[in-house]
């Protein structure tokens, strides 16, 4: 009977949390100055990371070992390489076709 409270306090504990951190942008009427917007970027980034290194890279270093035993790093390593050559190369090719006028959605205005 205690999992079931555990649960319920659980999932309802995460809600709240991400209801608060949500709640944030209700103090910031109009613009906001570049230092707090990147105070903000930086935050989520540094969220980002800590969930991308404990529940992705950690488990595929883990997952690797049986196959490479001493370079068990390098697919996570590839991947992580890879998947930041593709950000980089978004970032150069959105703001080319938003000149040109070839996407809807993602330009910002």
């Amino acid at each position: 009977m205690w999992n079931i409270w555990f649960t319920i306090f659980g999932i309802a504990f995460i809600f709240i949390m991400t209801a608060l951190g949500a709640a944030v942008v209700f103090f910031f009427k109009g613009e906001i100055s570049s230092k707090i917007n990147a105070f903000f970027l930086g935050l989520a980034s540094g969220v980002m990371i800590a969930a991308c290194v404990w529940s992705l890279l950690l488990p595929s270093i883990q997952q690797a070992e049986i196959y490479f035993k001493n370079f068990a790093f390098m697919p996570a390593a590839i991947g992580l390489l890879l998947g930041g050559l593709f950000l980089v190369g978004l970032d150069i090719v959105v703001p080319i076709l938003c000149k040109k006028g070839k996407t809807t959605g993602v330009c910002m205005r």
